[in-house]
């Protein structure tokens, strides 16, 4: 099944701290396709898909940030609502849990980032449904 690379960064829940990490990414020649921050009182999680995972890591890893590389499905569907319920809904058949889930939309298309539970089930439900998914290459071409 195809999955796309996604880093995850822990950052510390300041005035600022966004803005200093993304600037450590400002001299490299990558694009940010996807974020999200979500966060606690305490800290904040950035995740980020980019055009080059691996260079956009060891960046990070050079400036002393602590990321981590995991896999995420990436489904594409219409922008409408019933369409995003029914993509989820056919997980949901199949017994995959979403642990978290960000999304983007161009135009009448929608790209949902979801992190699963289980990528074989998620298989199952990605044959069965027919469901688009999109490929680290395709994301990057939007």
């Amino acid at each position: 099944m195809k999955t796309v690379k996604q880093l995850s960064l822990f950052l510390e829940n300041k005035f600022g701290r966004l803005n200093e990490i993304l600037e450590v990414l400002s001299g490299a020649n990558v694009s940010i396709i996807a974020s999200s921050v979500a966060d606690t009182t305490e800290y904040g999680i950035l995740r980020l898909i980019t055009s080059d995972t691996d260079t956009v890591a060891q960046i990070f890893r050079d400036a002393n940030v602590n990321v981590f590389i995991s896999e995420v499905v990436a489904v594409s569907c219409k922008a409408d609502a019933v369409s995003f319920a029914a993509q989820l809904k056919n997980f949901a058949n199949e017994g995959v849990v979403i642990e978290y889930m960000y999304s983007f939309s161009r135009e009448q298309e929608t790209v949902m980032i979801l992190k699963v539970n289980d990528i074989k089930a998620a298989e199952r439900a990605v044959e069965k449904y027919n469901i688009t998914l999109m490929s680290e290459q395709q994301l990057i071409k939007l």
